[in-house]
């Protein structure tokens, strides 16, 4: 399943994601005492910044594509867009600048990756959420990490 690329929590519960697979980490009274991981999902994540969370649920990328995750249910997602996850499409080789954010105003969730051989990301696959419509971006510069600014 390969090593631990991202921690998550939905509803009252930790997960856990390698590259193949997501566990549920759960215990009652002590970690140490009744603790347990259970295999939740059959999918993963590609790394540490290749989910986010919206509506109860998480929307990861691995190499398969993009899915939704409510703890119990795994959601293909990504059906519109699969022909970028044939070969030669992306750039997985630089999978480690790979990340993801959701934009609630705009209910978009994007996955910014790397298309045509580029080094760092400069499209994303842009998905909303509300509507199930998912279109391209692409960038004039890279776009090396993203980040929400809430307001207070």
């Amino acid at each position: 399943d390969g090593e631990l690329s991202a921690a998550f929590v939905l509803g009252s519960q930790l997960y856990v994601a390698r590259e193949r697979s997501i566990s549920r980490w759960t215990f009652l009274a002590d970690p140490a005492v009744d603790g347990g991981v259970f295999r939740a999902a059959n999918r993963g994540c590609l790394n540490f910044r290749m989910f986010c969370l919206f509506d109860g649920q998480a929307a990861l990328m691995d190499t398969e594509g993009v899915y939704l995750f409510n703890g119990g249910t795994v959601d293909p997602a990504s059906r519109l867009i699969q022909n970028y996850f044939r070969p030669g499409k992306i750039h997985w080789q630089q999978s480690e600048w790979f990340h993801a954010q959701v934009y609630e105003a705009e209910e978009t969730a994007r996955f910014f990756v790397c298309l045509s051989g580029s080094d760092f990301p400069r499209h994303a696959f842009c998905y909303h959420y509300r509507q199930g419509k998912w279109w391209i971006e692409e960038y004039a510069t890279p776009m090396s990490a993203a980040t929400t600014a809430l307001h207070c």
